[in-house]
């Protein structure tokens, strides 16, 4: 009985730390937050990005995302 309770201690703490790498969390890394960092694109992409970080909401844009799909909201999530 206390072999199989440690093993699954065990197996529980794997999984806890797998889950809280932050590969895990944020697996993109593409996203735009700033002004600044829009005016790397190129032409029509830029205005888009500029567009969706100025709104009054917090944004961010994702260049390498479908159209339409690119501009979400700034909430911690990638």
């Amino acid at each position: 009985m206390r072999k199989t309770t440690m093993s699954m201690m065990f197996l529980l703490s794997v999984g806890l730390l797998f889950a809280a790498s932050p590969a895990s969390a944020h697996p993109t890394g593409t996203e735009l937050r700033t002004a600044q960092q829009c005016s790397a694109l190129q032409p029509p992409m830029r205005g888009h990005c500029l567009e969706c970080v100025a709104r009054p909401r917090p944004h961010h844009f994702h260049p390498d995302a479908q159209a339409g799909q690119r501009c979400r909201p700034d909430n911690a999530q990638p």
